[in-house]
């Protein structure tokens, strides 16, 4: 393949290296940059940071362990992945691993309205109470109809880093899970009065003349607020792939640019650009 001469180890295999070859090592790595996040909804700009760890598990193999936070004017979120790395070739590396996100979206108020209302139990035509458990209860509410995006993520991952020279490396795979989603929010105050039995009506016979008359219930009436919430909350699988591109500056530094395309509309976007201190 044109152009491969150039790359460190091509045409080799590990063990023709000699004392040439390394091995892993272990390494750590802080990396910021910025990155515009899609939901199924809007975009959202952020500040991206990065922290990660590499530790050998031999000479061809290594965990990696990433924790990574995205903070914007709209939504705060989070997460970390740990990938199990193992190097086919000098210049292919295969990686598996699992993962968890959380995304917390700014809740906005998209929806407002008041009502009046009356209700009650009574059992009589008249709407008068009589027996211990009925009441009537009355007053203004307030519904509030609110947008609430929480997200967790929890997902399996694979794919491969493919070495093109010795400073460029190109990035690739899938990322599969189910995502934990919590939507909109309803909330129903109701504020008024509320009357209720004491005492039970009865049933009074006059036998003198020979009437029975049925005597109200004993009531009280107090102020009473009953709140109501009512939330979307569903799972949903999700899937991304993931494409990504690094190029090494000098040994402690890198600049690369990344991206994660959903393979549905309940999958987020992401697109963004990294600087990387390697230490």
């Amino acid at each position: 393949m044109a152009g491969l001469e150039g790359v460190k180890g091509y045409g080799q295999s590990y063990y023709d290296y000699g004392s040439e070859y390394e091995g892993r090592k272990f390494g750590a790595k802080v990396s910021i940059g910025a990155a515009m996040l899609h939901n199924s909804k809007q975009n959202h700009p952020v500040a991206d940071f990065n922290t990660g760890l590499t530790i050998p598990l031999g000479e061809r193999a290594a965990l990696e362990a990433d924790a990574n936070a995205q903070i914007g004017k709209e939504v705060k979120g989070g997460g970390g992945e740990a990938r199990f790395v193992f190097d086919a070739n000098p210049r292919l590396s295969l990686k598996a691993g699992a993962g968890i996100h959380y995304n917390n979206f700014d809740q906005k108020v998209v929806g407002l309205e008041q009502y009046d209302f009356s209700y009650g139990n009574a059992s009589s035509d008249d709407g008068k109470l009589y027996h211990k458990n009925e009441y009537t209860f009355s007053g203004q509410g307030v519904k509030t109809h609110k947008s609430r995006d929480v997200e967790r993520t929890v997902y399996g991952t694979a794919g491969a880093d493919y070495k093109v020279s010795d400073k460029f490396t190109l990035s690739g795979g899938v990322a599969l899970g189910q995502k934990r989603y919590e939507g909109e929010q309803i909330t129903n105050v109701e504020n008024g009065k509320y009357t209720y039995v004491v005492k039970e009506g009865q049933e009074v016979h006059y036998d003198d003349i020979g009437v029975t008359v049925q005597q109200p219930a004993q009531t009280a009436t107090t102020e009473k607020t009953v709140i109501e919430t009512t939330q979307v909350s569903q799972p949903a699988f999700v899937g991304n792939v993931r494409l990504g591109a690094s190029y090494d500056i000098n040994k402690n530094l890198q600049a690369g640019i990344v991206g994660s395309i959903p393979l549905n509309n309940k999958s987020d976007g992401f697109v963004g650009a990294r600087l990387t201190v390697k230490f």
